[in-house]
Order: C-alpha cells, then sequence, then structure tokens
C-alpha cells in the first residue's frame, strides 16, 4: 500500500512539473515579439514567411500599378533626383 501511494505522490508530482513547465514556457514563447525591441524602435516588419510574403506583394494590386509603364515615367524624374540630395550622417 506504501508503494502505490509513493508512486501515486512521485506521479503526482512529476505531472505537476510537466504541468508548470509547458505553462512557463508557452508564457515566455507567446510574448510579442514588441516587447523584445528597445524602446526607440520606430519600425518593426514582422514577416514570418518571408519568401510567401514577398510572392504575395509581387501579386498585390498596388505593386501592379507601380510596375504600370505611366507610373514609371511620373515616377522616373523624382527618383532621379533623389540621388542629387547632399548625403547626411545621423
Amino acid at each position: 500500500m506504501k508503494r502505490i501511494l509513493l508512486l501515486l505522490i512521485a506521479f503526482a508530482a512529476a505531472a505537476f512539473a510537466g504541468w508548470y513547465y509547458w505553462n512557463f514556457f508557452q508564457r515566455i514563447s507567446s510574448a510579442p515579439v514588441s516587447t523584445l525591441l528597445p524602446r526607440e524602435t520606430i519600425f518593426l516588419a514582422h514577416m514570418p514567411d518571408f519568401n510567401r510574403t514577398r510572392d504575395e506583394w509581387y501579386r498585390s494590386d498596388i505593386y501592379q500599378l507601380y510596375r504600370e509603364a505611366a507610373v514609371q515615367d511620373f515616377l522616373r524624374p523624382g527618383l532621379a533626383g533623389l540621388g542629387k540630395l547632399p548625403k547626411t550622417h545621423a
């Protein structure tokens, strides 16, 4: 009888330790990425699957508009002028 009680207590302790371990690491791994960044961070692009995100971007409406010849003709002078701006060192 004592052996069964001892095994039952050991099993309960192991189950509790496993449950505690699981919950502890679930709390850590589910922390938002923004909490891990410095306070001075201005922009964060979180893309878990970069290749899929890139493929979706190439199929998006805004990218298709950007690639049109008329839009490229409109943007070309402005983009060429960016190279003439003085370089600043922050």
